[in-house]
């Protein structure tokens, strides 16, 4: 059964050619080869949030791009490159395709989500465009084949005709409204964590860096995004706290905006430092190792 169901992914799945900044990703060093699989784990707080608010659907297609990551950046530490990997009868290549496929469509699910959208042709937009869309140019036009430069033109098209279709069909007043606050750190996190993706091509030998980078800010993004939507329904937000996820008031606009600047910058800046702690230690540690061994040399 389990060769049945390789063999047909196999079949189905295009072949996405290895960039160089992902051919070429491991250092060598093991420490910061396995930070990129190890900054998966951020992620779980977003399933966490959707099981535990009966977001079951969202729970489950989540919990499959959860997955293919951890099982891509498994097969990433293989010595001879993630070219050279095989799980369950697939190579590294059609895991990394199957990877990138479901978190392109997760993200434009998380659009419709975004913009509440309601009508019938917003959600097959979100949800079915873009995979329909890869799959039918891969095996159709382009001999099986489908670089992550086309998926991501489709995503960005996908996207936009969501955003159209939400205008069309439903206006902007049905446009959900969003914490001042935590509305913009959302979109900040959103925004770095794609300004980091594509750095190993430019700096193949730093992927383990921009990648993790990658994934601690998008983690962060859904986490806060998916907080505000179900707070939205009964006038109620999530924030911070001892408990991340129990429901409070929204904070009323009277005597907030002096100190709205001065909360986001506090916010960024505490969380900027909690992510850059586990590279200073490491600094750290290099450091004093590099240390001993001179003045070790030099004792000699």
């Amino acid at each position: 059964m389990v060769e049945l169901v390789t063999e047909l992914l196999h079949a189905a799945l295009p072949v996405v050619p290895l960039d160089k900044g992902v051919s070429s990703a491991n250092t060598g060093n093991a420490f910061l080869d396995l930070l990129p699989l190890l900054s998966v784990a951020p992620c779980a707080l977003t399933l966490q949030l959707q099981w535990k608010y009966g977001r079951r659907l969202d729970c489950f297609v989540f919990s499959i791009g959860f997955a293919l990551a951890v099982i891509y950046h498994y097969l990433h530490l293989h010595p001879e490159g993630i070219a050279a990997a095989q799980l369950l009868g697939l190579p590294g290549p059609t895991w990394r395709g199957l990877d990138i496929l479901c978190a392109q469509a997760l993200i434009a699910r998380t659009v419709g989500h975004v913009l509440n959208v309601q009508s019938t042709v917003g959600k097959v937009i979100s949800n079915l465009a873009f995979p329909v869309a890869n799959l039918t140019y891969a095996h159709l036009l382009a001999n099986g084949v489908l670089t992550l430069a086309f998926a991501s033109k489709v995503l960005l098209v996908v996207l936009l005709a969501t955003v159209a279709a939400k205008a069309v069909l439903e206006g902007w007043s049905t446009l959900p409204k969003y914490c001042s606050r935590r509305g913009p750190q959302t979109v900040a996190c959103f925004a770095l964590g794609f300004a980091f993706f594509p750095l190993p091509e430019l700096l193949p030998r730093h992927y383990w860096l921009f990648h993790t980078l990658w994934h601690i800010f998008l983690a962060r993004g859904y986490q806060l995004l998916y907080q505000q939507l179900e707070g939205l329904p009964d006038g109620q937000q999530q924030l911070d706290g001892a408990d991340a996820f129990s429901p409070v008031r929204r904070p009323t606009k009277e005597g907030t905006k002096p100190r709205h600047a001065a909360a986001v910058a506090t916010a960024a800046s505490g969380w900027v430092q909690s992510l850059l702690q586990p590279y200073r230690r490491f600094l750290q540690y290099q450091h004093q190792h590099l240390s001993d061994t001179l003045l070790s040399s030099k004792a000699e």
